[in-house]
């Protein structure tokens, strides 16, 4: 309870699966909805949630990167851990000179350099 789960996450553990193995994340769906989660448009949900709050609320990976940069005390190298689909890592990379992101996923790090390459990746949403 007060875990918010993907379908892949809750179907994985739902069948038997630890929450976090890494096989989980290794399925068309898993890689579809973080792509969509990374990239896609907002959902109307959390338009609907962010109303009648401050307009100074922004997406998590834009919050995130305002930290980095406010705190950072140069901007030679970031290191996103756990990066997933690479949102942030590439968002970094607006500042920083070298960003590595890492996950223990290789369909994410596959679709990182896919962006990296071609701006641009194909997803489906189940």
């Amino acid at each position: 309870r007060g875990r918010s789960l993907t379908s892949t996450q809750r179907n994985f553990a739902t069948n038997g699966g630890p929450i976090g193995a890494a096989g989980e994340y290794e399925t068309d769906t898993a890689l579809n909805e973080y792509l969509h989660f990374h990239y896609g448009p907002k959902s109307s949900f959390l338009d609907k949630a962010l109303l009648g709050r401050s307009t100074m609320i922004t997406s998590g990976f834009e919050r995130v990167k305002e930290i980095c940069f406010q705190h950072a005390t140069s901007f030679h190298h970031a290191l996103d851990v756990g990066c997933a689909c690479g949102a942030l890592s590439f968002a970094l990379s607006e500042r920083f000179q070298r960003v590595v992101g890492l996950d223990t996923s290789l369909s994410f790090v596959q679709a990182c350099g896919t962006l990296q390459r071609r701006r641009a990746v194909p997803y489906v949403l189940p």
